[in-house]
């Protein structure tokens, strides 16, 4: 495999944990009937967004095609969000999955970035996207933190 089909591989196995991602928080966001964690749930979905379409251009100029949706994975995660928020009558569980799924998206950008596949101009990009992952992290855990949920480590 040469290394543009690789760097194609590994920006698109990213992409695909982002889709998770804004799938994720707007599963969270429907789970919740706290007005500012829907808020903020949403607004994190959006920037994600945002990420997802920045590290889709860089997919495009380098001649691949981005994934269309996320990974199994994302799906099964979000059913477990899905499930467990029926269970509980507050936001903790939804809080607590967020954050698991910040945590494991966190890891794969760090991975990547690790890793020395990428060209320097996607580096640059995956190094900006990871500042976003990064603050949607740590925006997660506070609201976990304010909320008295102590998130499980996957």
């Amino acid at each position: 495999m040469d290394r543009t089909s690789r760097e194609l591989d590994v920006l698109n196995e990213l992409l695909e944990v982002t889709l998770d991602s804004v799938a994720g928080y707007r599963e969270a966001a429907a789970q919740t009937s706290e007005s500012s964690l829907k808020f903020n749930f949403l607004r994190r979905a959006s920037e994600r967004q945002r990420v997802f379409e920045r590290l889709s251009a860089v997919v495009w100029n380098l001649g691949g095609e981005p994934p269309s949706a996320g990974t199994a994975l994302g799906t099964a995660h979000r059913a477990f969000l899905n499930m467990r928020s029926r269970l509980t009558s507050d936001g903790s569980a939804v809080v607590s999955e967020v954050a698991r799924g910040e945590e494991f998206l966190r890891s794969c950008f760090e991975d990547v970035l690790q890793d020395n596949v990428l060209s320097p101009r996607a580096h640059d990009a995956v190094r900006t996207a990871y500042g976003s992952v990064w603050a949607g992290e740590h925006a997660v855990n506070r609201t976990a933190a304010e909320s008295g949920v102590r998130p499980q480590v996957m």
